[in-house]
């Protein structure tokens, strides 16, 4: 199957444009190409690690209104926010944001500290989602811990021009549209233009909301042996901030309304995104392809905080005020060998990464903040007179330098229907860290060797049935940006060590019917040593602890494609995470489980399609987890499920649809990042109506 000459080839970080195989009773099957996990174009059953992909027909048939809307479509992968804003993965045990490398278009999508916004990623610039779990960082160096994510913007190159026009609007006075065009060029290239806005009243109060974005990107195929892509991408979002909801035995406190808004008055949350990539690829024969990518990316972000409370009398709210300026210098250079050696066919890759960020935040101390008592907390009960923020003292400025180096290596061997993979990276991370209120500065170099092997064997090949085992141990690196704390009128700075994990995976995957049906199960183990756990020590303190974590755990999916009428998926992930050896100054937290983690998830969802109409119909449980892991006895939230339904009505070059999210109107608690008996709901029961017009 690798060698199949119908396999696809790729440019730097786009996904194949292989057309859907289909039977001969015309039923689409599942054959599908991917490049996340190893930089090569491979059928689902080569690839020795579990990927999801989610392509935009599909997101589109569930009526998909956001970049959140695509992801709960992927098994395993979470997406929660805090107060509105700060919208961040988790999966497999991990909830930091930089523990999942976030990429658009095969280039990272960080800011210097790792965290990955999505907030700047609107759904109608996403082509296709390709979700690779577990560690990648063999390939792609620092952050991949927990998995990839790689997401392309550009729809595939067509002989004529066309494109899409989208409008929607819902409850909450929400708004979006946009509109995508692809032209074709005479040189066997296209141009991607693509233009959106949107807008929402929010489903809590005093939560409004808009964003806007524009790219443009041109690929083309200049020579035989040379192809350059560009592209721009222009995003911007601002939303007045929500907050969080004080918690007793894993519901909402005081009787408060789930709707309600406990944040400051305008508390709000404004980013811009800007990135600009060149992409030119050489390829020489059969054998050789040299890639480059080069790209700047600017991260810009304004906020004022105040939303945290707790069932704690007194609590006093923890306002801030900050603004930062990001810029990150990435290239990459690789190149790839395909040869055959007899009947072993090999194919090496090769490359070296260089990455440069500049971070900038200018911050105000807050003192005297307003005091509030549970169950008015709009009313200070102390500091009254420094309603709402406290009193604002000087501007403090904190610059960070991180350079970060690697060189790579990945040889592939495969004989039969056998195949070795073997791959190592090396990164070294120098850190620069100044305060404007001090005279001294912070440094420090680090650095980690990630290494990977992995086995894939082709087990079972029959007449219409496939069938695949693979087995795969990696290490990944995630440097933790340096920063400082202030104690005693005293600032130190906190050059933190790199957190290194070990993976361990084992699975099997297989095609059945003709490939009209896909399933894929694996057991894994991720054991992450030098963690950095933040742990409360007072309302507005924390310190660091050094931590141990591991997660276990089993996941399953299946897809049927079994008629050309109906297409349904099942997924279900067993996931046991915990902070193997947290110990503070005061006690020792081990093995507590970590924090917001759910044991069990599962999903299904089911297509049904008859003549021009169309039904969409989609479940996520998320099962009981803790809401804290810094404490002894944490809260228990409970389990949820969503449900979502969406008819879908198709004349010539139009589609209409009408839908229903969180159909049970379940109120439930989405995300905790403040480390408090607090967190942010979920938005209850909400209706839309779209229409898509296609030329």
């Amino acid at each position: 199957m690798a060698d199949d000459p119908a396999a696809p080839t790729t440019t730097a970080g786009q996904p194949s444009q292989n057309p859907p195989a289909t039977t001969n009773n015309d039923v689409l099957s599942l054959q599908q190409f991917v490049v996340t996990d190893t930089l090569m174009a491979l059928d689902q059953l080569q690839t020795p690690i579990s990927i999801t992909s989610v392509d935009r027909s599909e997101f589109e048939d569930a009526g998909a209104l956001s970049f959140q809307d695509v992801v709960d479509r992927v098994p395993g992968l979470q997406v929660g926010a805090q107060g509105g804003v700060f919208l961040r993965f988790a999966t497999r045990g991990f909830r930091s944001t930089n523990d999942v490398l976030v990429m658009v278009d095969g280039v990272p999508f960080r800011q210097v500290n790792g965290n990955a916004d999505l907030i700047n990623i609107p759904i109608g610039m996403v082509e296709n989602l390709e979700y690779a779990k577990g560690p990648g960082s063999s390939v792609y160096g620092r952050d991949a811990v927990a998995g990839v994510v790689n997401i392309f913007t550009d729809a595939p190159r067509t002989d004529t021009t066309s494109g899409e026009v989208s409008v929607n609007g819902g409850s909450f006075g929400t708004y979006n549209g946009y509109v995508r065009a692809v032209v074709p060029t005479a040189v066997n290239g296209a141009v991607n233009l693509e233009a959106g806005d949107g807008w929402s009243d929010g489903y809590e109060a005093r939560t409004s909301n808009d964003n806007q974005f524009a790219k443009i990107s041109d690929d083309q195929q200049l020579t035989p042996y040379l192809n350059l892509r560009e592209s721009y991408i222009d995003t911007h979002f601002f939303a007045y901030r929500s907050g969080a909801y004080p918690l007793l035995n894993g519901d909402i406190a005081f009787g408060l309304s789930p709707t309600a808004n406990l944040a400051v008055p305008d508390a709000f949350y404004k980013t811009g995104f800007q990135s600009f990539t060149v992409t030119p690829t050489l390829t020489f024969g059969s054998e050789w392809k040299v890639t480059d990518v080069t790209n700047y990316n600017r991260f810009l972000r304004n906020y004022i905080g105040g939303i945290a409370v707790d069932t704690n009398p007194g609590y006093n709210q923890n306002n801030f005020f900050q603004a930062s300026v990001q810029d990150i210098f990435y290239d990459d250079i690789n190149a790839s060998w395909t040869h055959k050696f007899g009947v072993v066919k090999n194919t090496f890759i090769f490359g070296g990464t260089y990455e440069n960020g500049h971070f900038t935040q200018n911050a105000a101390t807050v003192t005297n903040q307003p005091t509030f008592n549970p169950p008015n907390f709009g009313t200070p009960v102390t500091n009254a007179q420094f309603y709402p923020y406290g009193v604002v003292g000087a501007n403090v400025q904190t610059w960070i330098y991180q350079p970060v180096t690697s060189g790579y290596a990945e040889e592939r061997a495969e004989l039969g229907d056998f195949s070795l993979l073997l791959g190592a990276r090396y990164d070294q991370a120098f850190q620069r860290l100044a305060n404007s209120s001090l005279t001294q500065f912070g440094q420090q170099t680090v650095s980690a060797v990630s290494p990977r092997v992995s086995l894939t064997d082709d087990f079972y090949n029959g007449a219409s049935d496939q069938a695949s085992v693979f087995v795969s141990f990696s290490k990944s690196f995630k440097p933790l940006a340096p920063s400082s704390s202030t104690s005693g009128g005293v600032t130190v700075f906190e050059l933190l060590h790199p957190e290194i994990a070990d993976s361990y995976e084992l699975g099997f995957k297989g095609y059945d019917d003709n490939r009209k049906i896909f399933w894929e199960t694996s057991v894994y183990q991720i054991e992450k040593v030098n963690a950095q756990t933040f742990y409360r020590i007072n309302t507005l303190n924390y310190l660091i602890s050094q931590d141990e974590q591991r997660a276990r755990g089993v996941e399953a999916s299946v897809e049927f494609r079994t008629t050309n009428w109906l297409d349904l998926y099942l997924d279900y992930a067993y996931n046991d995470a915990i902070n193997v050896n947290y110990v503070t100054s005061t006690l020792n937290l081990s093995d507590n489980q970590i924090a917001m983690n759910p044991r069990n998830t599962a999903g299904a969802g089911a297509d049904l399609t008859h003549g021009n109409w169309g039904l969409d119909v989609s479940a996520n449980f998320t099962g009981t987890r803790a809401l804290r892991d810094d404490v002894l006895n944490s809260e228990i939230l409970p389990s949820y499920l969503i449900t979502n339904a969406v008819l879908s009505y198709t004349y010539k070059h139009a589609t209409y649809q009408v839908g229903v999210d969180n159909i049970g109107n379940i109120v439930y608690i989405s995300d905790n990042l403040s480390g408090d008996n607090n967190g942010s709901t979920g938005e209850p029961r909400s209706f839309f109506g779209k229409v898509i017009y296609r030329f």
